[in-house]
């Protein structure tokens, strides 16, 4: 009965500091980097990766990206980004093609798919890097692509660098 007593004073004393306790803040991130598999869709041609041999571009080294990790000749290039609601509402990127390229590159940003809605359409020229910057306006799935063909001749090396959502 004593050590009820004891328990109770103790946590009558302790009931107003608990009481002012602060909720911890839970708050996202405000920047989804595009890093896991489950955030990746390959259409053809790519591969998710944070391997600083294959995300190497001119005078940049990515942390993470999307690239080829085999030479193209005449195919597409593609694959489809993943976001959760609370990273809607950008997109940003990094592209990069390689200087070996003979013509520059058209890549497509569109929602969800191939075949969906073009947000965003960029034109790349061979050793250029290009910020990528695209609202997103709730939108959860962004398909990329562009097509490798003849005049390109091979492509050792495009990359989506450092895809992140806000």
């Amino acid at each position: 009965m004593a050590a009820t007593r004891s328990f109770l004073l103790a946590l009558s004393l302790a009931m107003p500091l608990l009481l002012q306790a602060r909720p911890v803040d839970r708050e996202l991130p405000k920047v989804l980097a595009v890093n896991a598999p489950r955030q990746y869709r390959d259409y053809y041609g790519t591969a998710l990766t944070r391997n600083p041999r294959l995300l190497r571009g001119g005078a940049e080294t990515f942390r993470w990206g999307v690239t080829n990790p085999k030479t193209l000749d005449m195919c597409c290039f593609g694959g489809t980004l993943l976001t959760d609601a609370a990273h809607a509402k950008r997109f940003r990127a990094s592209l990069y093609a390689d200087p070996k390229v003979k013509m520059p590159l058209v890549f497509t940003f569109r929602v969800g798919d191939r075949n969906g809605e073009v947000l965003e359409t960029v034109s790349l020229a061979p050793g250029e890097t290009r910020a990528v910057d695209i609202p997103m306006d709730g939108r959860r799935a962004l398909f990329f692509s562009t097509d490798v063909k003849i005049g390109h001749d091979k492509v050792e090396r495009l990359i989506l660098g450092e895809p992140r959502f806000e």
